[in-house]
């Protein structure tokens, strides 16, 4: 985008007159890119800006059109130059400027009638404020209160509104990820398939493909993908006819995967399938191809050849060609419609042409590709160019995905590629159209239709999967799965580094949000990790201290234990941060686990690298470098624990799953800094040593200090 023009009103100016210079100067700005590359500019002054936002009134659907569904006209021009004029400055992902917009016009009409920007005030936001938290969920109508706030501000300093200040009313929402109770349970199950869903859909698909519709094919085999690895509804449409990738892993065992594309800037990525699901996937994957064989022979066809559509025999390529035989060519038999009439009391035998539907039918597709409806208007040759011509408008031979980062798959190699009309139940699937199912061609499916009939009197008569067979109405997302296979793969012990991977996403952090494990599957990873099956601590439970003092910390005996190079250390980072960066072999608080035979290799390694050094010192020493002899000792220290570690590893009198920790003693700041100084350690208490008195005497101490035995009690005195 070009440079942005600062907008700088000039305070001498009414507020009515800084709004127009506002307006107009937003009017020369260069206009916002839309979201996806592969959408058309838009028209400024439209109120629909295909890609970037629609300017509607507080609550319309994205998809209706209307002047009775646009913001009113008295606020229109300001709602489109502030929208442009913020996200030209500060462009976000999320739209709020729009919420903030919406609700103000809705208050400023049932205040005033009319919208007048310059008359907002702290009235007019609190009643703004007010229909966010009506009309938009916790979370959306926190964020329309912190635009509005914005939007205010906005005002007041570009003097279109006297000064003011206003802030936002509308709290956070709650973050129901984390949470238990009944709101957890309301949260996970909103986000998780209804189960016996899923055992009806698995029911339908073991009946046999012989058995069942192009679209219960479709379907099912959609749910049978995204059962075998978690991706999003829409990457399934990325997906080519030989996607599936078999390979041998580094143990020469079989694998099998699945070539994907994140539609979220991840890129490709194998995402492989559990072993259970091979034949599930297998077989899901050759209904689709035998689905798409048509649509991909046809589309290969148009790549490959100049004539394409099927010629008779008896006709030339430069032949004119009746109307009939146009529509047999398009891929429309006319000579399948028949219809009876009575003319003078008699009956007649319509057919072909002649009869209503045949007729308009007919007319429809011939207007569709431009065609006079007249005999021997195109030749065959012609009839191959126009269909080419039409094909090619939405960048043949690839997909013109909305979705994707533009991403390139051809027609002929899409595993959905579908013609036209595929699955509908009335009408005839076309033979000259290409079509590619989407997302909701597959949601639709999979819960009771939303879509009312022509004149929005009733609902359709299309039936669900589960209607067509017999089965409850029920309702199946397909993000759902992605959210169920997450929470499967946490409570088998996948890490998020490799869950993040899996289930292709760029961020990790957002890996958590697809966790729904249950309180009690928490508590019971909890009691593995810490093999205490009868405490009565769980996760669910919170204790909150406010420890004064490091003593208090440590007297907690379930400390956090950090993974190292040789094995774990438990040192508390809550006051202090470790004070042996790196040299876990000399640390007091480095715990190794007997058995770990990568941590022991690694140690032997340490060792041999460490005896190499030596030799280094050893001339250091002997050349009488600065500090050579410190270097020296520390190094044969390091050497002598790191032969006193492997000794007790290998030790086969110990068993595996032991602790060992070497018995160093701890050096602290203090005596670091005394040492460095050459200044004597401070004494250490001895109630049995004699002590002298204030007149000089020496006297025994009958009792323990009091501090001595409340720190004990604490856990900080461990010996002595």
């Amino acid at each position: 985008m070009s440079e942005i023009i600062n907008f700088k009103p000039k305070h001498e100016f009414e507020h009515k007159r800084n709004l127009a210079e506002f307006i107009e100067l937003c009017e020369s700005y260069p206009r916002l890119p839309p979201i996806k590359n592969s959408q058309d500019k838009y028209n400024y002054n439209s109120a629909y800006w295909s890609g970037v936002a629609n300017f509607t009134k507080l609550g319309v659907n994205s998809k209706k059109r209307g002047s009775e569904f646009e913001l009113d006209k008295s606020i229109m021009p300001f709602a489109k130059a502030y929208f442009t004029y913020q996200q030209s400055h500060s462009p976000t992902k999320s739209k709020n400027e729009l919420k903030a917009l919406r609700v103000i016009e809705l208050a400023m009409l049932r205040a005033h009638g009319s919208v007048d920007i310059t008359l907002v005030k702290p009235t007019i936001l609190d009643s703004a404020a007010q229909l966010a938290r009506e009309n938009y969920s916790p979370q959306a109508a926190y964020h329309c209160g912190a635009e509005l706030e914005v939007m205010s501000n906005f005002l007041c300093e570009s003097k279109i509104v006297n000064n003011f200040a206003w802030k936002n009313p509308i709290k956070r929402g709650e973050d129901t990820v984390d949470k238990i109770g009944e709101k957890g349970k309301e949260y996970r199950e909103r986000k998780l398939p209804n189960e016996d869903a899923l055992i009806a859909i698995a029911e339908i698909f073991s009946i046999g493909a012989e058995n069942l519709s192009p679209r219960d094919i479709f379907t099912t085999s959609c749910i049978a993908l995204l059962m075998a690895a978690p991706a999003r509804g829409s990457e399934l449409f990325y997906l080519k006819s030989d996607c599936i990738e078999l390979t041998k892993d580094e143990k020469g065992k079989n694998q099998l995967g699945l070539r994907w594309f994140s539609g979220k800037g991840f890129g490709y990525e194998v995402e492989w399938v559990p072993e259970c699901m091979w034949d599930v996937v297998k077989e899901a994957v050759e209904r689709l191809k035998n689905l798409s064989a048509g649509a991909r022979a046809f589309a290969k066809s148009v790549e490959e050849k100049t004539y394409f559509l099927p010629c008779p025999t008896d006709i030339s390529l430069n032949h004119k060609l009746t109307r009939e035989q146009v529509s047999l060519a398009l891929g429309l038999d006319v000579y399948q419609f028949e219809e009876y009439v009575e003319v003078n009391g008699d009956t007649f035998l319509k057919t072909g042409l002649k009869t209503k539907k045949g007729q308009t039918l007919s007319n429809q597709l011939l207007k569709k590709y431009g065609i006079a409806r007249n005999h021997y208007e195109v030749t065959m040759a012609e009839l191959n160019e126009i269909v080419r011509n039409d094909i090619k408008t939405n960048g043949f031979p690839h997909i013109p995905f909305k979705t994707g980062d533009g991403i390139k798959v051809k027609w002929s190699d899409a595993l959905f590629s579908q013609m036209s009309n595929a699955f509908h139940s009335i009408k005839g699937t076309s033979t000259t159209e290409l079509w590619m199912p989407t997302i909701g061609t597959k949601n639709e499916d999979l819960s009771t239709t939303e879509k009312k009939t022509k004149d929005g009197s009733t609902m359709t008569n299309q039936l669900s999967l589960f209607e067509r067979h017999n089965y409850p109405s029920m309702t199946v997302l397909s993000h759902q799965l992605r959210h169920m296979l997450n929470t499967m793969a946490k409570i088998g012990g996948m890490s998020d580094t490799l869950l993040t991977r899996w289930s292709g996403r760029a961020d990790p952090k957002q890996t958590r949000v697809y966790n729904h494990q249950t309180p009690d599957q928490l508590n019971a990873k909890f009691h593995a990790i810490t093999k205490e099956e009868n405490s009565k601590l769980g996760i669910a439970e919170l204790v909150i201290v406010t420890p004064e003092t490091l003593q208090e910390i440590n007297a907690d005996s379930n400390i956090t234990a950090h993974v190292t190079e040789f094995g774990m250390c438990i040192h508390s980072y809550v006051l202090n941060p470790c004070e042996k960066h790196r040299d876990c072999v000399n640390c007091e608080e480095q715990v190794c686990e007997k058995g770990d035979d990568e941590k022991l290799k690694r140690l032997k390694e340490k060792l041999k690298y460490e005896e190499m050094l030596l030799t280094g010192d050893q001339q250091a020493m002997d050349d009488g470098s600065v500090n050579a002899e410190i270097f020296l000792n520390k190094r044969l220290l390091t050497i002598e624990r790191c032969k006193a570690l492997i000794d007790r590893l290998e030790d086969d009198s110990i068993p595996d799953g032991a602790l060992i920790k070497l018995a160093i003693d701890k050096t602290s700041r203090l005596d670091k800094a005394l040492d460095i100084n050459g200044k004597k350690r401070l004494p250490k208490l001895d109630s049995s040593k004699k002590i002298t008195s204030q007149n000089g005497t020496p006297e025994l101490m009958n009792t323990r200090p009091k501090a001595l035995d409340k720190l004990k009690a604490f856990g900080g005195v461990k010996r002595g």
